[in-house]
């Protein structure tokens, strides 16, 4: 079965809620990702768009996992991972949720923190899903050092997601059936 991966670079990343009194900055970006830090007691959306294929020998495409590398220090806890597609056709800015059918994978009960066994994470899309439209990662981050944690940066490192043609993914889920 033939499966690509596709990734996006940490610098990339885009934040929600750039007001003032969240004190977002990205540090730096460069050949590690994008490093970010933020006031203490607040939350933040950072957004990745994840390049996606529709197409790829002109068979339609699937999406089975997503990936997110991230390095969180003490005090940055990623509490939701959302991943959605396509959009909206009207955006109206609401605190309701959007539709469940926008949502490829939403996980709302994540424990995400220093100290981690590793940096890389994997979320599978069940059930596999055709793309027809962009891809992109939304990841929730809470800010919440405790006095006696040094200030340190939260590091995205990237994001990424695996797709399958869309014959090939359909022969691999009756197998697993």
């Amino acid at each position: 079965m033939t499966e690509y991966v596709f990734w996006i670079h940490g610098v990339n990343v885009q934040v929600e809620y750039t007001d003032p009194t969240r004190g977002v900055s990205i540090r730096r970006r460069g050949d590690l990702g994008a490093e970010i830090r933020q006031n203490d007691g607040t939350s933040n959306w950072f957004h990745f768009a994840i390049p996606t294929p529709t197409l790829l020998d002109l068979e339609e495409v699937l999406i089975t996992k997503a990936y997110l590398r991230v390095l969180p220090h003490p005090g940055n806890y990623i509490r939701r991972v959302h991943i959605r597609h396509g959009g909206v056709t009207s955006w109206v800015h609401t605190e309701s949720a959007p539709s469940a059918s926008e949502y490829l994978y939403r996980n709302d009960d994540l424990d995400i923190h220093w100290p981690i066994d590793t940096i890389d994470h994997e979320f599978d899309i069940r059930p596999n899903r055709q793309v027809t439209a962009p891809v992109v990662m939304c990841v929730h981050v809470d800010f919440q050092r405790r006095s006696t944690d040094r200030i340190y940066p939260l590091i995205f490192h990237g994001a990424g997601a695996r797709f399958s043609k869309r014959a090939e993914g359909i022969e691999r889920l009756e197998r697993q059936k």
